[in-house]
């Protein structure tokens, strides 16, 4: 008897309009609850008086579940904007990053990677930042065909990791593919190094090998 519960709820909330904190978790019920016809004006109500400089506890899952809702019926416009108002914050959640770069994936690409990049670039450097950004290096130089971008974007993956092995390989293909002879013999140093520091020698000499190979014919193409 789950919708009649909820529906109670609501008729309570007819009868005796919450407001603030208690209107938030009235709405975050109903949505939990999979009243989502009933959830959406009042999650609208919230979204509202936060534009107005109210601050309930649980703003961040209100903006994140009205523009759910706002998606789901349809109206994608007015749901990129709610995600926009938490996606803009410096202590923005991950979860409405993605839904927002989600939805602009459709019409946008280029503008889908940088606001994921924009984010992962703003935390502390971890593991699991240096693996998301070498995934959106490669996904700039495989969707955007934009190897400055995927450049930048390996090279704080690089920065992130503990072993930046991986993302200085992953320059290495890049460069081999765009031709830049500069660009690929720093980065096959920088995995000799890499590969040097956890003891694979073997590793190291194959990169050392190929930028003597590529140093010779850089000279010999001048």
């Amino acid at each position: 008897h789950d919708d009649d519960f909820w529906a109670r709820l609501s008729g309570a909330h007819a009868l005796v309009p919450a407001t603030g904190d208690e209107l938030a978790e009235l709405a975050l019920s109903l949505y939990a609850g999979g009243s989502h016809a009933e959830a959406l004006p009042l999650l609208a109500a919230v979204a509202a008086a936060v534009d107005q400089g109210s601050r309930p506890a649980r703003e961040p899952e209100v903006l994140l579940a009205h523009a759910d809702l706002l998606a789901e019926s349809g109206d994608l416009a007015q749901a990129e904007t709610a995600l926009r108002r938490l996606a803009d914050r410096p202590d923005a959640p991950a979860s409405a990053v993605e839904r927002l770069a989600e939805l602009r994936a459709r019409t946008d690409p280029r503008e889908a990677i940088e606001l994921l990049a924009a984010y992962q670039l703003r935390q502390p450097p971890s593991d699991e930042v240096g693996r998301a950004l070498l995934k959106l290096g490669e996904r700039a130089a495989a969707e955007l065909a934009d190897p400055e971008l995927a450049e930048r974007l390996l090279l704080g993956a690089a920065s992130a990791l503990s072993d930046p092995f991986a993302a200085h390989q992953a320059r290495v293909a890049l460069h081999r593919e765009t031709g830049r002879s500069g660009a690929l013999l720093a980065a096959l140093q920088a995995s000799a190094d890499a590969a040097l520091r956890t003891g694979d020698v073997a590793l190291a000499s194959r990169s050392l090998e190929e930028v003597a190979e590529v140093a010779s014919r850089s000279d010999r193409a001048e």
